[in-house]
């Protein structure tokens, strides 16, 4: 029990993250730090009515979308919800760390700049309230599982039941997909660990967190997202 319980010590400070604003809880916290920064990202996009470039071969369409768009736009785009999610998790303003996180800033984005992300990766669901009712979905899911993971961690007994399974994205869109997975990972207790063919791979705290996931809600609500 004591070695499964060290196994999964630096998952629990990424399941806490959300919940506990600890010093040393912060430096796990960059995987959460980026879904968060994903998906605030999807929303600008949103707004902006950005299309989904990588679905289609069309050069003149994409040429289309990012002539509306200008490179500079899209970086800052990207740029800005980084800087601010990393204020916000941070809270701390030391010259030495605002310079840490400055350089990881502008790496993450030069790096997706080399990827070709800005050119062909420029999407959006777009679908307005559609999205917006799904996050006010996620977001009580969010609160609702912190409740469950602190009581859980308050319990001299520690009951966990810590798994790993996989579940199939119904929806066959990647971008679907990713919001799926962000969405486990942004919810305390599960953590996307891979998506491949559309098959996620999760870890679980508890045996009811991946019975949840498995009954397939999260699922439907994403997939239902591009339905007429």
């Amino acid at each position: 029990m004591m070695a499964e319980l060290q196994g999964n010590q630096v998952l629990f400070s990424c399941y806490l993250c959300p919940i506990i604003g600890h010093e040393r809880n912060r430096g796990v916290c960059g995987l959460r730090l980026c879904c968060y920064s994903a998906v605030f990202y999807d929303a600008v996009c949103s707004t902006l009515h950005l299309e989904c470039a990588s679905e289609v071969n069309n050069d003149e369409r994409v040429t289309s979308v990012n002539a509306r768009h200008p490179m500079t736009v899209r970086v800052l785009l990207l740029l800005v919800p980084l800087i601010a999610a990393w204020l916000l998790w941070s809270g701390l303003f030391k010259p030495l760390l605002l310079g840490l996180g400055a350089f990881s800033c502008l790496l993450t984005v030069y790096l997706a700049r080399r990827m070709g992300y800005f050119d062909n990766e420029v999407f959006a669901l777009g679908l307005g309230p559609r999205l917006f009712r799904y996050w006010a979905w996620l977001a009580k899911e969010i609160v609702r599982s912190s409740f469950e993971v602190a009581r859980i961690v308050l319990d001299p007994r520690l009951p966990i039941s810590p798994r790993v399974f996989e579940i199939k994205a119904t929806a066959i869109h990647p971008v679907d997909q990713t919001l799926l997975a962000n969405s486990i990972t942004l919810t305390p207790g599960t953590l996307a660990l891979d998506v491949h063919n559309g098959v996620i791979l999760v870890h679980s705290l508890t045996k009811g967190g991946a019975d949840e996931l498995i009954a397939g809600e999260m699922d439907r609500r994403v997939a239902a997202l591009r339905k007429d």
